[in-house]
């Protein structure tokens, strides 16, 4: 059986990330309160010295750490596909 694999598109994981991702989109509009908004100096410079921690921290565990919580439909690589 020399079947080509199956897209990662169709994974279990990958359907269930998507149908979180439309059903927070579909929430938010059907909210009508949602909108861009740009967030303070003071939280942005907190969130990049955050991400930076976060960074030198995988790097120094020797792992990616951060990677955590990424589903992984927004990992796979595409080559393999």
């Amino acid at each position: 059986s020399d079947q080509a694999p199956l897209s990662p598109l169709f994974s279990t994981n990958s359907i269930m990330s998507l149908g979180l991702l439309w059903g927070a989109i579909g929430a938010a509009l059907m909210s009508r309160q949602f909108g861009f908004q740009m967030a303070p100096p003071l939280e942005l410079f907190k969130g990049c010295i955050g991400g930076t921690l976060m960074g030198l921290g995988a790097a120094m565990a020797g792992a990616a750490t951060s990677e955590v919580f990424i589903p992984p439909s927004a990992r796979f690589p595409l080559a393999d596909c």
